[in-house]
């Protein structure tokens, strides 16, 4: 149930935010968008957050097929995003040295790297905490 939940809110929230940036032209303007380091942004970081949050709600630890499961999540998302997304995607391409993505709207391949990231993340705090 908590996973239900917290899938629910986050796609309202998300939902909400880039319905925002389309209705008011802000893509520009993301600062979620804006490069924090190299060619990462707060976008990835959320991503990370949130794979390490599931991972979390569904207990994975080292349970391989659970964290299948999350990566089966994430590339779900990653496969009917666009879709989701289209209806608020204004199709506006950025191009700028200070953003991560050139349209927000549009799934990105490294949004499963940095969604393992958080996977991994979830791992190395288990081995941490089990050495204690």
């Amino acid at each position: 149930m908590q996973l239900i939940i917290f899938l629910i809110l986050s796609f309202l929230i998300l939902y909400l935010y880039l319905t925002y940036i389309s209705y008011y032209k802000l893509e520009k303007k993301d600062i979620l968008n804006k490069k924090i380091i190299f060619n990462i942004c707060i976008w990835n970081i959320l991503h990370i957050i949130f794979y390490l949050i599931l991972c979390f709600i569904l207990n994975a630890k080292f349970n391989i097929l659970k964290h299948i499961y999350i990566f089966c999540i994430g590339l779900l998302w990653y496969l009917t995003e666009k879709n989701f997304l289209q209806k608020i995607n204004n199709n506006t391409i950025l191009k700028s040295q200070n953003n991560c993505y050139n349209n927000i709207f549009e799934p990105h391949y490294t949004d499963l790297f940095f969604n393992l990231m958080g996977q991994i993340l979830y791992i190395l705090y288990f081995l941490l905490v089990s050495k204690l």
